[in-house]
């Protein structure tokens, strides 16, 4: 699993060692920004004028079968018991006690461009927009291979969608605010169907116009790409 970590105006990708889901005060297990260090970072902070600020967005997904308590990771990370010993006293733990953990310290590169190809990558893509939920639509712009979409999650981050060979596009420019988007994969390609809470226009405008189908697309391939749009402070 992957993140990018917001912190500091800034923003740099780890690895995820542990994800403890716990709604309002969940958190990973991560390195520092500078790969020598282990901490426990909140999924949200505060920032001025702000309840709550999104500071973890998870890009690549895993699926981790071993859980203790609410975390879940795998079960090595578990076993180093003096490294929880030492987050729990310190709040952090120097990677070079844990060597374990050092073949993942070096730079990690995301891609421009996230290829969606298996069940993993779609449950990537819905994990990085919180499923597109209060998102709106900001851009449709159609090129000769595909359509690129760009969503405002309002979850500090821009989506951008690219769907490649569109056989059918239905009703999004008819979208005010999202409620969630499903994606699913079968032999005709991939279905991305947005569930509605309001109708209306790109940038979010609401209209109330009722639709007689949720807005979808059937594509042959989709791409996507993240922006993390910092809040002003």
């Amino acid at each position: 699993m992957l993140a990018i970590i917001s912190e500091n105006n800034g923003e740099y990708v780890s690895p995820v060692f542990a994800l403890q889901e716990a709604q309002g005060k969940s958190e990973v297990l991560v390195f520092d920004c500078t790969r020598t260090k282990l901490k426990r970072v909140k999924m949200y902070g505060r920032s001025s004028g702000h309840s709550f600020v999104r500071q973890v967005f998870l890009v690549a997904w895993e699926e981790w079968d071993f859980g203790r308590k609410n975390w879940r990771g795998p079960a090595w990370v578990f076993e180093d018991k003096d490294l929880w010993r030492e987050l729990l006293k310190h709040g952090e733990a120097a990677v070079e006690r844990h060597p374990n953990f050092l073949p993942y310290a070096g730079e990690v590169a995301l891609p421009d461009w996230f290829t969606v190809e298996s069940e993993k990558d779609i449950t990537s893509l819905l994990e990085a927009a919180y499923s597109f939920h209060d998102g709106t639509v900001e851009r449709i712009e159609e090129q000769e291979n595909y359509t690129e979409i760009e969503f405002d999650t309002h979850w500090e981050c821009t989506i951008t969608v690219r769907f490649w060979g569109v056989k059918e596009m239905r009703y999004f420019d008819c979208i005010g605010i999202i409620g969630e988007c499903a994606v699913t994969r079968d032999e005709d390609g991939f279905w991305f169907e947005a569930e509605l809470i309001q109708t209306g226009r790109l940038g979010g405008v609401i209209e109330d116009m009722p639709l007689p189908e949720n807005p979808y697309i059937l594509a042959e391939g989709i791409s996507w790409s993240i922006k993390i749009d910092l809040p002003k402070t």
